[in-house]
């Protein structure tokens, strides 16, 4: 039912897809930038209506068949519909998450990575956004950025970004804005343990220590330091072989470095001669990478590791898997 979902949603997506790309190689571009959080923010909006709206219909089906004395075939009809309702709920919720991956995109974009990790293990995700008191204050401060030449995302077109309402960002270091359309008390205890979490974090990523950081932690000083190597990564392998499966429509797999192969398949047949280049009696760890699609633990996003448009659709619709072996030895 996905794959027909974004079938439907193609002509939104690629363009989202392809805009986020260009971002992404030209971050100085602050007005598209804005055009894609507000593109974001209408299709989120209407996503979460219609999740609402299934709710609803849910839940007077099965009060119907709770409380209505009905025929046993009737009975049968509502609860498949109640199913149905069920499955269409899932379907809208990853198409949620994916248009949230687009908004990690270009999180990632503006900030370090590992920034943005404390800012979304230590806290749970805050909902929908429709529906959300302060949303109009929240939006008007975001469209007064634009002229000001800053960074702004609004974190709940995101998945990662979820302390406070607003981040701006100016040469890669963030501020957090938690927005309050009424005036903030010293006896309003949620509110300040809001701005407390904000204040330890931002204290973590400014001086790469602090005491608190993730939940649980509150005497726990947590110390961060520098890889002693440079990270290296495969994206423009994994988009091209995505690319040479599809079009030749073969499961195909790669040796991107030294004990470690990606495997990409399109074809609906087992295609096991395509795993022919892994040794075989060796200590190999295989991972299926398509099962943390919706994972929402601030992993690099899938919207940026896959650079081509059409590849990143075939992903998301389950057309195509990938597959990544280690050769421990």
């Amino acid at each position: 039912m996905l794959e027909t979902m974004l079938r439907r949603y193609r002509k939104t997506l690629i363009p989202l897809f392809r805009d986020l790309q260009y971002l992404h190689r030209n971050p100085n571009n602050l007005p598209l930038c804005f055009a894609i959080q507000e593109r974001l923010l209408t299709r989120i909006r209407r996503t979460e209506y219609r999740i609402r709206t299934l709710k609803q219909q849910t839940h007077l089906l099965k009060s119907k068949i709770k409380h209505d004395r009905l025929p046993h075939e009737q009975t049968t009809r509502l609860k498949a519909c109640v199913e149905d309702n069920y499955c269409l709920k899932d379907e809208y919720d990853k198409l949620l998450c994916l248009f949230r991956d687009i908004g990690d995109g270009i999180a990632f974009t503006y900030l370090n990575k590992w920034d943005i990790k404390p800012l979304c293990l230590s806290k749970e995700h805050a909902g929908f956004i429709s529906g959300k008191k302060g949303l109009r204050l929240e939006l008007q401060l975001f469209r007064a950025s634009r002229p000001l030449n800053i960074v702004c995302i609004l974190n709940d077109l995101t998945n990662s970004l979820r302390h406070g309402d607003l981040t701006y960002i100016k040469e890669g270091v963030p501020a957090i804005l938690e927005v309050k359309s009424r005036r903030l008390h010293k006896e309003d205890a949620r509110a300040q343990r809001q701005i407390e979490r904000a204040r330890r974090l931002l204290k973590y990523l400014k001086e790469d220590q602090a005491e608190g950081v993730y939940p649980g932690q509150d005497n726990v000083t947590l110390h961060r330091i520098e890889l002693a190597n440079n990270e290296r990564h495969h994206r423009e392998e994994i988009t091209a072989l995505i690319g040479r499966a599809l079009t030749s429509k073969e499961n195909l797999t790669a040796e991107v470095e030294a004990g470690l192969y990606y495997n990409v398949s399109v074809a609906r047949s087992a295609g096991l001669d395509s795993l022919n280049q892994i040794p075989k009696g060796r200590n190999i760890y295989a991972c299926f990478v398509n099962c943390d699609k919706y994972l929402q633990k601030a992993y690099y996003p899938f919207t940026l590791s896959i650079t081509d448009a059409n590849a990143l659709l075939e992903f998301y619709a389950g057309r195509c898997f990938i597959s990544a072996f280690v050769d421990l030895g």
